[in-house]
């Protein structure tokens, strides 16, 4: 008999799904950018709009923008309590310009990730 093995983070998300200690809208935080990464991601960006997707509260677009990046933050949701400016929008189906960086910095469900990688690309934007 072969068993699967399930992902440890994988359980401890069914956990808290089954619990729905989530709190209120776009009050976790599944990434907390370091310094270097906000180096990182500007160098990255090279003056290039950045499209924070999923974001939440816009905790990661509001430290980007502190960085110096051009970044607009989207999601399906309006957040209790925002950080930043958030666009309600599918990520799935947003019009990103072209030439622009679209970025996922949260664990996704079902096929979103896939729907925002096809929708960047066929957009002309990075994913």
């Amino acid at each position: 008999m072969n068993a699967r093995r399930t992902d440890p983070s994988e359980i401890a998300l069914q956990r808290v799904l089954a619990t729905n200690r989530w709190g209120p809208v776009g009050l976790t935080r599944f990434f907390k950018p370091t310094p270097d990464f906000l180096a990182w991601a500007k160098r990255a960006a090279e003056g290039r709009l950045v499209y924070d997707v999923g974001a939440g509260s816009g905790h990661v677009a509001d430290l980007l923008r502190r960085s110096g990046v051009q970044v607009e933050a989207i999601d399906m949701n309006l957040p209790e309590r925002p950080n930043f400016m958030i666009r309600v929008a599918d990520g799935g189906s947003y019009p990103y310009e072209a030439e622009s960086v679209v970025m996922l910095c949260r664990p996704s469900h079902g096929n979103f990730t896939e729907r925002v990688v096809k929708q960047s690309l066929a957009r002309r934007a990075g994913a």
